[in-house]
Order: structure tokens, then sequence, then C-alpha cells
């Protein structure tokens, strides 16, 4: 996933973000509340906001942006697909891939679920600046 990120924007002349295990927490958290509640969301009912989930990791954050999405390709080239669609995304409702062309973000956490339960992979990308 991280490889496959940093090729979309190196396409554009952007810098490789660098995985940072704080923002991985963080999204493997979100992204366990998700599997559990079967639920696609930003913030679950109960759940904190991005940004108070991200400090709450440890990360010490100026600018956090999130991609999630789930597949019912639970496969690799199913998580890849998913990040793909985002990058391919048109405006307006190109949100996704804004985050991930952002030149803002310095630093990524990726967190993929495969859940058999719902027969879904999960995916969060979180994204930050310090």
């Amino acid at each position: 996933m991280l490889d496959e990120l940093n090729a979309e924007r190196a396409r554009h002349g952007l810098a490789a973000l660098k995985l940072n295990s704080e923002l991985t927490s963080a999204a493997h958290a979100h992204n366990l509340a998700m599997a559990k509640a079967n639920k696609l969301s930003h913030q679950l009912s109960g759940e904190a906001a991005l940004g108070s989930r991200v400090s709450a990791a440890g990360y010490r954050w100026s600018a956090v942006g999130e991609n999630v999405a789930y597949n019912s390709d639970r496969s690799q080239s199913g998580v890849l697909a998913v990040q793909k669609a985002m990058y391919n995304e048109k405006p307006p409702n190109d949100g996704h891939r804004k985050n991930i062309l952002s030149k803002t973000y310095v630093d990524v956490g990726i967190d993929v679920i495969n859940d058999s339960v719902h027969d879904k992979v999960w995916l969060v990308t979180d994204f930050g600046r310090p």
C-alpha cells in the first residue's frame, strides 16, 4: 500500500510519505471500530473525531486527513483496487484523491483488516504533518 501511495504521489512530483507508527496505530483503532460495527465512517457514533484519535495515539499534528474504504474482494489486489479507485476520483467528488496528492502531509499510517465475519477488507489511511 505504501509503495502504491507513494508511486501515485511521485507521478505528480510529490515527495514520498513516511510511514508513521502513531498514525498507523490511530488508523488501526479506527479500522477495528469500523469492522466491528460493519460501517464505513470517518467517525462512528460515540467515537472521538479524527484529530482526537490521532492525538491519543501520540502523534503531535498541525494537519491531519483520513481516507477510509472497504472492498468485498479480500485479496491484496482488492485492497490495491480500492486505493486506485480513490486516486482516480474526479472533481467534485475527489476528497480521497486530494488527500493522496496533498503537499501538506509528510507522514502516513496505513491499516488493512481482512474481515471474514462481514466478508470485507477494510482500509484506513491517516495522513499527517507535525
